[in-house]
């Protein structure tokens, strides 16, 4: 009895000791398309909000009046939701970082905050490393979740490197250069002032 569960520690401890490569064979390609997918769909409807806003904007289809207050509260509400929505997700990164004093532990820490199926999986994986280093070696080899979480994270950014270039360029020529070219040269308005122009409406 003693040998079958020594041979079943052994078997056990191997197949954790391969699950990290395994996982990113598998696991973290499927997640990463599915979070670029979710990016890409949120990004088209952005984009088809930015363009009612300047269609409305620029032919005052509801009277000019009307039109300009659509425009700029929906150019608002696009703003707040671009700084609104990143808030409430990475608000508790920095404090996890000061908490722990460490970027990677506390990276890691709110990774596992973040997804609870993270935080119950590096649990089951943490005590099964522990209670089998009593049966076999073979568990002293096997790297901590903590560890091995942080190398899952590297690979994520390393693959969404690209992603994230081609994403930031998008802003970047749609927002910040042909909205405002296009506003200003057909709305014969700037930017800043489709922003401010509920305010105006008031002084």
């Amino acid at each position: 009895m003693g040998r079958k569960k020594k041979k079943f520690w052994d078997y056990a401890g191997a197949a954790l000791y391969f699950l990290p490569d395994v996982a990113k064979q598998t696991l973290l390609p499927d997640w990463l398309h599915d979070q670029f997918k979710k990016t890409v769909i949120k990004s088209i409807v952005k984009l088809i909000i930015c363009i009612f806003a300047v269609y409305v904007a620029i032919f005052k289809s509801i009277g000019e009046l009307y039109s300009l207050w659509m425009s700029s509260l929906l150019f608002i509400g696009m703003m707040l939701w671009s700084i609104v929505e990143p808030v409430l997700k990475f608000y508790m990164l920095p404090v996890m970082i000061m908490r722990k004093r460490s970027l990677r532990v506390g990276i890691v820490e709110f990774v596992k905050y973040k997804n609870s199926k993270v935080a119950l999986g590096s649990y089951i994986y943490e005590k099964t490393r522990v209670w089998g280093l009593r049966f076999s070696s073979v568990f002293q080899v096997l790297r901590s979740s903590d560890e091995i979480l942080w190398d899952f994270i590297i690979y994520l950014a390393k693959n969404a490197i690209t992603f994230v270039s081609i994403f930031s360029l998008y802003i970047l020529l749609v927002h910040w250069i042909f909205k405002p070219i296009i506003l200003e040269k057909f709305a014969g308005l700037t930017t800043m002032q489709i922003y401010l122009f509920p305010i105006r409406q008031f002084l």
